[in-house]
């Protein structure tokens, strides 16, 4: 209550000049007294003015308890800053440095209390550490005294808060080494300080393998299960600056770190929870130790972490799970621990937390591509928190979002009546994204759900096409290529062909045609194959220019196989249309269509081959098309072992042979044995498109041979006696035309083929007994067939067709039967077969060759005395 008189009086004054004196009681008094007024804060200001002389009575070591007392009061002064600065500037921390020699415990109580007070200071620490003070300092830490030891530990811990000591506390002062010795004190205010000067200091990386060294981690663990609050703290706070090494992990976990630091984040403190899980997500992040990590305990204290009310133990805990769900082997576990409860709380969480949606998104992807987690998030509720989150303005977490769709939509079990409106649309927006992995992974899971037809049409209902249409011409590769796998599964339903054409993305598709990646061009090229199956889109590309790349494909077969194969079947597709396949010739398609079709690859070879026999549709290509050596190939596919392969080359060979001027240059490359083993094939249309074509190269004076021999007439005889009735009236037209030559007419007997032409002559078919009458004409044409002709029955049958309904069959009947009043020896057989009747009708005709001809078989029947 004295002071504040005292000072006003003026004592202070009078002090400092007893301070000068060399009288030493004197001395003593004085630092005395000024102590005792540097104790109340109101009578400090008038004290400071003795700072200079209380540092230079400080040098005294000879007075000790004189030193003492003046120490105590610098210390006492030094709680206001701007003194601190001053007693540092007049270099009290290097006269403290002298105290080294020091035994009294007093003396060094107030040594290390005053250093402890300057270091309070940011300003001081440095040039505290470049003094003898260091090697004070770390002295007194390691006194048997705990005030001793507390104040000079508290002075380190200060200093060490100043990166720019640490060099000078690890190497100069080996602070590194006592510190962790003096964490395993038996003294709470000891080990309370060490840890926190340890974990100051281990603020800088190269420090920490000084802390290894030096058995750090026993100190710590013990210091971590102390029961003192700021002791756990700091336990946290030491895990918290070792574990962003990741050189540490190993040793903190072999040593049974994990344990200690499980305890520390299950503590009711925020501070200490929020270090101590803040050093678990770092080692959660360690790829070698996740595992380890999950099995003692990690994960089910992340999950139980994830659930706290705290935001910020929140977005640490779901950050822990995400970088554990990276592993492969805790992906599964993290589910059945009850992960996904916390984690989808936590994403629909108000108000929102960019970081805390941010690392639960993730996870929720992390965990998704597990195939057995993809049912149970689709089961536990997934899509909701997945809807929410999408709608966040945040690219990462978007592109998150989308990840956890692609993995969902993989599996088949998620494909069929999972995915309702709402998620269709959420992806849709997602593929808007001008983010390429978002974009991306959301063209991947419409790609996946586009397997399923019914998701097919319900996809393309709610505007899937449009972003589809738009990553078309995205800047990303991965972008054009997974939109064109999308397009090209969704256009494998004919309902949405047409629709993809309409929304525009023909133009892009065409355009990736010429990307100069395979995987856009092949997937490009696939949808362009299905939405070309659709009659309306076919001209349609014609129109953008889509012909060139496409035959440019099929030049390069040495960049892509596959490529070449899909560019085929575009153009075998769009060969369908009759306007196209005048246009791909004009291109010049046609030249590497023969060549393709020469391909090792056999589905390569049988796609080229296929658009060669569409192309073969228009009778203007059919004469190019043998010019540039289509015949080759057509020879190839019809000994295909595939029947479609062999029915289209069938088709196109008759197409070809339509063409007089083809037929010689067919025979001559080999046709007719081709067309003879398909005559033989268990395929209807291969048989019959065989046939027809014999019709057509038997029609030809210089083909007809040749067709005939090597089983022609054979393959004819047989298929006249085929349940198809096309099959036999294009049989029936083939023996017609073979008969034209005696040594042939002679042979159609031989081989059998009387009895189908007779029997076809009387089938339903007009139009089967019309041609079935003209081979039989011709038969009867040579006399040596005429017996088995009466034999088997044809005069009953001729008598008959000659009162058909139709005049030309009347007509041929009567032709044949006037054919065969050629033979003097049946002229009354045939009269008693009724043969009269109709040739003297015949002999009615308006036609005077008809009627010579009818007279002429009158005339001859004549000669028969019963005719008459």
């Amino acid at each position: 209550k004295n002071h504040p008189q005292l000072v006003e009086a003026g004592a202070v004054d009078a002090l400092i000049e007893c301070l000068k004196v060399k009288d030493d009681e004197t001395r003593f008094n004085a630092a005395f007294a000024l102590n005792k007024f540097a104790m109340a804060e109101e009578t400090k200001v008038h004290v400071a003015k003795a700072i200079p002389w209380l540092i230079a009575v400080a040098r005294m070591l000879r007075e000790l308890l004189t030193c003492t007392q003046a120490v105590s009061a610098l210390r006492r002064l030094g709680t206001v800053e701007s003194y601190r600065l001053d007693m540092v500037e007049k270099k009290l921390h290097e006269v403290l440095g002298t105290y080294q020699d020091v035994n009294n415990i007093e003396t060094q109580r107030e040594a290390a209390s005053c250093m402890c007070v300057l270091s309070e200071s940011v300003q001081n620490r440095k040039p505290i550490i470049d003094t003898p003070c260091l090697e004070l300092m770390l002295n007194l830490a390691q006194s048997e005294d705990v005030e001793v030891a507390r104040m000079a530990l508290g002075a380190c811990a200060n200093c060490a808060e100043d990166k720019k000591t640490h060099r000078l506390l690890a190497e100069r002062g080996n602070a590194m080494h006592i510190l962790a010795f003096l964490m395993r004190s038996r003294h709470v205010a000891v080990h309370r300080e060490a840890s926190r000067a340890t974990s100051n200091l281990l603020g800088t990386r190269a420090t920490h393998r000084l802390f290894l060294e030096s058995d750090g981690l026993r100190s710590l663990f013990l210091v971590a299960r102390s029961k003192d609050n700021e002791c756990q703290l700091n336990a946290s706070l030491i895990f918290r600056k070792l574990t962003p090494n990741l050189d540490n992990h190993e040793a903190i976990i072999a040593k049974g770190g994990l344990e200690p630091l499980l305890g520390l984040v299950q503590l009711r403190d925020v501070k200490i929870q929020r270090q101590a899980a803040a050093a678990l997500r770092d080692i959660a992040s360690n790829k070698d130790n996740k595992v380890t990590f999950a099995q003692e305990g990690g994960l089910r204290a992340m999950i139980a972490l994830a659930r706290d009310e705290d935001m910020s133990l929140q977005i640490i805990a779901c950050g822990a799970l995400r970088h554990l769900s990276l592993s492969s082997r805790i992906k599964r576990p993290i589910v059945e621990e009850g992960g996904l409860g916390p984690l989808f709380d936590r994403a629909m969480q108000e108000p929102l937390n960019l970081d805390l949606a941010s690392q639960v998104t993730a996870t929720i992807a992390n965990t998704a591509e597990n195939a057995d987690n993809q049912i149970t998030l689709v089961k536990d509720g997934v899509f909701g928190p997945l809807n929410h989150l999408s709608t966040i303005d945040s690219p990462d977490i978007q592109a998150d979002c989308s990840r956890a769709f692609a993995c969902l939509s993989a599996n088949r079990e998620n494909q069929v009546g999972v995915f309702s409106a709402t998620e269709y649309r959420t992806i849709f927006k997602l593929a808007a994204s001008p983010e390429e992995y978002c974009a991306r992974d959301a063209a991947i899971t419409i790609g996946n759900l586009s397997v399923i037809a019914r998701n097919q049409l319900l996809m393309v209902q709610l505007g899937c096409l449009v972003p589809l249409v738009s990553l078309l011409d995205s800047e990303f590769v991965s972008n054009q290529k997974y939109a064109a796998r999308a397009l090209y599964r969704l256009a494998a339903n004919a309902s949405n062909q047409k629709k993809i054409v309409d929304a525009g993305g023909l133009r892009g598709l065409v355009a990736l045609v010429n990307s100069p990646h395979a995987d856009v061009r092949q997937f490009a090229l696939m949808t362009l194959c299905n939405v070309c199956a659709h009659p309306e889109n076919q001209p349609k590309v014609v129109q953008v220019d889509g012909l060139a790349p496409l035959i440019h494909m099929i030049g390069n077969t040495e960049e892509s196989e596959e490529c070449a194969r899909y560019a085929a079947m575009t153009l075998c597709n769009l060969a369908t249309n009759p306007v196209n396949q005048l246009h791909i010739v004009r291109q010049k398609g046609l030249a590497p269509l023969i060549s393709l079709s020469g391909h090792e690859n056999p589905d390569i070879a049988r796609y080229a081959g296929m658009t060669i026999c569409n192309l073969a549709a228009h009778r203007m290509n059919r004469l190019p098309i043998v010019r540039a050596g289509g015949i080759v190939p057509l020879l190839r596919m019809a000994s295909s072992d595939k029947v479609e392969v062999q029915r289209a080359a069938a088709l196109a060979i008759y197409n070809l042979a339509c063409a007089a001027a083809n037929q010689i240059p067919l025979v001559k490359a080999g046709m007719c044995p081709a067309l003879v083993q398909l005559c033989e094939s268990a395929d209807l249309d291969c048989k019959r498109y065989a046939i027809m074509t014999m019709c057509n190269l038997a029609a030809n004076n210089e083909t007809r041979a040749k067709t005939t021999r090597g089983g022609g007439l054979q393959a004819a005889v047989l298929l006249s006696k085929d349940e198809d009735m096309d099959c036999r009236r294009y049989a029936a037209i083939c023996l017609c035309n073979m008969a034209n030559h005696p040594v042939t007419q002679a042979q159609v007997l031989v081989h059998g083929g009387l009895a189908p032409l007779l029997e076809l002559a009387e089938s339903d078919d007009t139009d089967a007994q019309r041609h079935a009458l003209m081979a039989i004409n011709n038969l009867a044409a040579n006399e040596a067939n005429h017996g088995q002709m009466l034999q088997k029955g044809g005069l009953k049958v001729l008598v008959r067709l000659a009162q058909h309904a139709e005049k030309d069959i009347r007509e041929y009947a009567a032709f044949t039967m006037a054919n065969m009043a050629s033979n003097a020896d049946y002229l009354a057989a045939m009269g008693r077969g009724g043969a009269l009747r109709p040739l003297i009708s015949l002999a009615g005709s308006h036609n005077v060759h008809t009627q010579c001809l009818a007279c002429a078989a009158l005339r001859r029947l004549a000669s028969s005395e019963e005719n008459r």
